[in-house]
């Protein structure tokens, strides 16, 4: 019997909100939408990197359709809807989602920063 090891990705995200938040990291095939890594919870002024088998970009370049990481910000209160509503909630207006592609993702070196500021799109 062998052991999933998770390892943190390479992936930082920040909250600069007022706010702890949670997140979730999506990847697209097709018409279908499924974690790109285990998701969290990121605390006020505080920092996360998500807990991943191999890494978030080879997962992308190996399975994704239009190769673009979404990111998925909620309430964390929200998290059973979330995890029962994976395929839905990029395009649920409740619920803010960044996208990024790999070459984007390389030129910020892999750190995101929430919330995202327009003079930063």
């Amino acid at each position: 019997m062998t052991a999933c090891h998770y390892q943190e990705d390479k992936l930082v995200i920040i909250n600069n909100s007022q706010n702890a938040i949670c997140y979730e990291t999506l990847i697209k095939k097709g018409t279908t939408y499924f974690e790109g890594s285990a998701g969290g919870k990121i605390g006020i002024k505080s920092s996360d990197s998500p807990a991943v088998r191999g890494s978030i970009a080879s997962t992308i370049r190996k399975y994704s359709s239009d190769m673009i990481l979404y990111v998925v910000y909620y309430r964390c209160k929200d998290a059973d809807f979330i995890y029962r509503n994976t395929n839905f909630i990029v395009n649920d207006k409740r619920f803010k989602v960044d996208k990024y592609s790999l070459k984007e993702l390389d030129s910020i070196n892999w750190v995101i920063r929430y919330p995202r500021f327009s003079a930063m799109k």
